[in-house]
């Protein structure tokens, strides 16, 4: 099973919990949302570079520990292809 982003359920959600008679729920509700949304983008590689240590997931969905070895640019600083190597597990 994939993840898929639905707006739909993220409005249902918003609409009950804005609906709830404490307002508290709802600001706290909206600060994880916040808080979410920091932490995601803290942890997206914005720099791409050989040698970098990265977690990869495979197509059976299993996340493991990588190298990138060989990266092919589309443009500046525009990775198009990763070449990595999986790291050994002890």
């Amino acid at each position: 099973m994939e993840f898929a982003y639905s707006k739909v359920f993220d409005s249902t959600i918003d609409s009950i919990i804005k609906s709830c008679s404490d307002p508290l729920l709802y600001e706290d509700y909206v600060q994880r949302l916040k808080e979410n949304k920091e932490w995601n983008t803290k942890r997206k590689v914005k720099t791409f570079s050989v040698g970098l240590k990265i977690d990869f997931r495979s197509l059976e969905y299993i996340w493991s520990q990588a190298t990138i070895k060989r990266i092919i640019f589309r443009g500046k600083n525009n990775p198009k292809h990763l070449l990595i190597s999986y790291d050994a597990v002890s």
